[in-house]
């Protein structure tokens, strides 16, 4: 789960961990003590019931509703997730997996059966911020000391903005990263 949902690979968090000034052996042990905390759960089933769990309470709580609400009321719109409600969750999660996970949003379909199909086989649409633009143009005077410190290794924007993250609080808490 970890691997999917992270902003970097163990490899590359070990890695990132020796650049920022951790001795090897220290970052050895935290990316051990990190990939201990996963499941290791053996069959497919307990797999897909843990790594929805995780998606629930990790991905979904930690960053897209915080994300929706922090860009809904910065915008002041009042959004709306009607799936996400704690009672509809624990009658979910006390169906048969082999009923909640059935492919193509069969249950929900079934659920509301008012809703027309249309609405169901229609492609995804997104919305992207132009991150990766800011950071080469406005926020460049952020990024550089990233970039010097991290040169040689191809990091996306959004990795970027972790490093950064972390070096702000690392200052903010007397603790020093060698970034810059």
């Amino acid at each position: 789960y970890a691997t999917t949902r992270s902003l970097f690979s163990w490899k590359r968090i070990k890695l990132l961990m020796q650049r920022l000034g951790f001795e090897e052996a220290e970052a050895r042990s935290i990316v051990s003590e990190l990939g201990h905390s996963t499941s290791n759960t053996s069959s497919s089933e307990a797999k897909l019931e843990s790594f929805s769990r995780l998606e629930m309470e990790c991905y979904a709580a930690n960053q897209l509703l915080r994300e929706t609400d922090l860009y809904g009321m910065r915008h002041s719109l009042e959004i709306r997730v009607p799936f996400i409600d704690l009672e509809l969750s624990k009658t979910i999660s006390r169906l048969p997996e082999e009923i909640r996970f059935l492919p193509n949003k069969q249950i929900l379909k079934k659920a509301f059966p008012e809703i027309p199909s249309q609405i169901f086989s229609r492609p995804k649409t997104g919305f992207t911020l132009p991150w990766d633009q800011w950071i080469h143009s406005q926020l460049k005077h952020h990024f550089e000391p990233i970039d010097r410190s991290f040169s040689g290794m191809r990091l996306t924007w959004f990795q970027k903005m972790a490093i950064l993250s972390l070096n702000h609080w690392a200052k903010n808490h007397n603790f020093s990263l060698k970034v810059g």
